[in-house]
């Protein structure tokens, strides 16, 4: 869950929690209890992603890949063509992209679960 990636790269970057959650419109009771499985608005994630400007959206987002973006040059060295950079509209692209794969791959897995129901209850029956 990205709640709980949150607190993953907090802890890794050493960042006071109280403070965080306040800079990114949140309190801590957003990040304990049932409320820790709820989801993040789009805001907090923008927040975040201006408080913590190397993390790698994918890994916030999904899980996929490293914590931290690799430190990346403006220009890449094979074309020179500008790189995305987090105000862009190719980042928020990305950002959305992967926010939708996120919604479809929870839904996916809650299908799952109501059909692992399903098939225990039959089982036990």
């Amino acid at each position: 869950m990205i709640k709980e990636r949150i607190s993953q790269i907090l802890e890794h970057k050493k960042i006071a929690k109280e403070n965080f959650y306040k800079k990114i419109g949140m309190t801590s009771a957003n990040f304990r209890g049932n409320a820790k499985s709820t989801p993040i608005n789009s805001t907090a994630i923008e927040n975040i992603l201006s408080e913590i400007p190397d993390i790698n959206l994918e890994w916030l987002l999904t899980g996929k890949g490293a914590m931290l973006r690799q430190p990346e040059e403006n220009f890449s060295a094979n074309n020179a063509t500008p790189q995305p950079q987090p105000n862009d509209s190719g980042y928020k692209n990305k950002y959305i992209a992967l926010l939708e794969e996120h919604k479809a791959v929870q839904k996916e897995l809650n299908e799952l679960q109501k059909k692992y129901a399903a098939l225990l209850e039959k089982n036990n029956a």
